[in-house]
């Protein structure tokens, strides 16, 4: 059999109005015959009649070589394809097709385990086989081995994955496993929706198998299945609220932390939501200070010879210095009334920063 008399497969196939995985066209001489029961696509067929022409040309310089996988040129779809043939023979015996169709038929099969796999996990639950076959469609797949670095801390996320097999470890600036997460947990989507860098290094476990989706393909689905959203948006205010939490008890268990790391509003807020009692000391650039809290209000403040609400106004202003909490509190302060609301102070303290930071173009036009 020479080259036209030779055979072409769908090898992936997303968004093409005609053709599937695993479809065959045929060259016969001069004639192409696509699969059975299809038309014949005219972008299709002249990226094959290209393919042939420049083999023949290089068969005559003793050149000639196939790929093993092209892209069609065509329309709004994408299409891969290749020979049937090996990088090491020029044409496929008949029980080496049988096993390209073995292969196939394996990777059909695989797909559907997938939908299967995917339709187990909460996020995806909600969808359908003919959904979540769409969802499969945009996935890839990668194994790591075991202690592979899958994120690093400050780089730009550019996926989301999802773990099918194994776990991975969320790990704190000195390498140590803070967080655990196993199969059918998320990660990556922080960064992706925030656009801000990766806020943690992500490290393979064990031996781990990852469904990646990237993130303009996440976008599109989530704008496909309005149940995504919602669900995606659970999942984020739940890992938000964790994240919190677990911040909320180091600084409560007496660690030191630095103003670069977290700025006073967000850090106050986080002791107020929770109901904190403790005391705040602070080293900041005009001196100590310190904040006393009781059931998450603000009892007490001192700083730059100001106290109370100038003090604690003063020490949202900082964006250097650093704070240690400590959970007690003493007799004076147990029964010490609040120096005002929370939010309130909280407000009126953003709104002093706005308007010192403001330019006097701002202030000119405000008055």
């Amino acid at each position: 059999m020479d080259l036209l008399e030779t055979h072409f497969q769908i090898l992936e196939t997303r968004g093409c109005p005609l053709y599937q995985v695993e479809e065959v066209f045929s060259v016969s001489g001069l004639s192409l015959m696509p699969p059975k029961g299809k038309p014949t696509c005219i972008f299709l067929a002249k990226g094959l009649a290209d393919i042939l022409i420049e083999y023949l040309g290089s068969k005559q310089k003793g050149t000639a070589a196939l790929k093993s996988e092209y892209n069609c040129p065509g329309c709004t779809g994408i299409i891969k394809y290749g020979p049937f043939e090996d990088n090491n023979s020029k044409y496929l015996t008949p029980q080496m097709r049988m096993l390209a169709a073995a292969e196939k038929k394996e990777q059909a099969l695989e797909s559907g385990s997938l939908v299967d796999m995917l339709g187990t996990f909460s996020f995806f639950s909600a969808l359908d086989s003919d959904h979540l076959k769409e969802i499969v469609d945009h996935i890839k797949q990668e194994t790591v081995p075991a202690n592979r670095i899958i994120l690093h801390k400050g780089r730009p996320g550019k996926a989301l994955y999802i773990i099918m097999a194994g776990s991975v470890h969320v790990l704190d600036d000195e390498g140590s496993p803070l967080v655990t997460l196993q199969r059918g947990e998320i990660f990556g989507e922080m960064s992706l929706i925030s656009g801000k860098p990766v806020s943690a290094t992500i490290r393979a476990a064990e031996p781990s198998r990852l469904l990646i989706l990237s993130g303009k393909d996440l976008s599109n689905i989530l704008v496909k299945f309005p149940y995504l959203q919602m669900a995606f948006t659970r999942m984020l205010v739940q890992r938000l609220s964790q994240a919190n939490a677990a911040r909320t008890e180091e600084y409560a268990a007496g660690v030191a932390g630095q103003f670069d790391e977290v700025n006073p509003t967000e850090l106050f807020q986080m002791f107020n939501e929770n109901r904190k009692t403790g005391v705040f000391e602070l080293r900041l650039p005009l001196g100590p200070g310190f904040i006393t809290f009781s059931e998450g209000a603000i009892v007490r403040a001192e700083y730059a010879g100001k106290k109370d609400q100038e003090a604690f106004w003063a020490i949202l202003k900082e964006t250097t210095g650093s704070f240690k909490f400590t959970s007690c509190l003493s007799l004076e302060d147990m029964g010490a009334e609040p120096i005002g609301n929370f939010m309130g102070l909280l407000m009126e303290g953003i709104r002093l920063i706005d308007e010192e930071n403001a330019s006097p173009e701002e202030l000119a036009e405000d008055d």
